[in-house]
């Protein structure tokens, strides 16, 4: 019973997840941009998520829709940035780095929560519970680690040209004003070449990469 109810409140999860994505969280942030702000917002607020799940003895679907949500708009911030930010020749590179370097996050931390919570088969509901518990403050833990992260994601953004918090009317700027001194010392055939070594944005200096 406990099982099917812990399955159930993960679906609601999950369902949250998906129906944002329908929504076009997507599609507004590339409107809204401020990537690296967005990112660390969510890393904030999914602070409460395992606060409440650890600590009190709130209805967790509250906390897993919760989740639901900040998770959608952290994916919706974070995975576009990656072009942003490294040259054209290597968003293949960045993009399966990135996804290489998560699976062995989500890998070690699943052998880390079978370890807290080992086979409790013959345990009582209320061992079974403190294990529980103590998986929440893991995850706590590490959305703490999150929030360090993102900081410091924002603090070299801005020594480098804050790209990732601009909006796409600052983008389209950044990119007028670009063509624009670029066409006053370069003839127009050099300014119809793109290089592979530039990243999306622009030849922007100075850039992340």
């Amino acid at each position: 019973m406990v099982n099917s109810y812990a399955a159930l409140v993960n679906f609601y999860a999950a369902m949250v997840n998906s129906y944002a994505a329908m929504v076009n969280f997507y599609a507004a942030m590339d409107v809204i941009g401020k990537r690296g702000i967005l990112a660390l917002s969510c890393a904030l607020l999914t602070i409460p998520v395992f606060g409440l799940l650890a600590f009190t003895y709130w209805y967790p679907l509250i906390a897993t829709l919760w989740l639901g949500i900040t998770y959608s708009f952290a994916a919706a911030s974070m995975w576009p940035s990656i072009p942003l930010v490294v040259s054209q020749s290597t968003i293949g590179t960045a993009m399966g780095l990135t996804t290489s370097i998560q699976m062995i996050g989500i890998g070690i931390s699943n052998l880390i929560v079978g370890q807290i919570l080992g086979k409790n088969q013959h345990l009582s509901d209320s061992e079974v519970l403190q294990r529980w518990k103590y998986v929440m403050i893991f995850l706590l833990a590490n959305t703490l680690a999150c929030v360090a992260t993102t900081v410091s994601l924002n603090i070299v953004d801005r020594r480098k040209g804050g790209i990732l918090n601009l909006s796409r009317r600052q983008k389209q700027q950044a990119q007028a004003l670009l063509k624009h001194e670029t066409s006053s010392i370069s003839d127009t055939k050099s300014l119809e070449e793109s290089s592979e070594t530039d990243p999306l944005l622009g030849n922007r200096s100075p850039r992340i990469n």
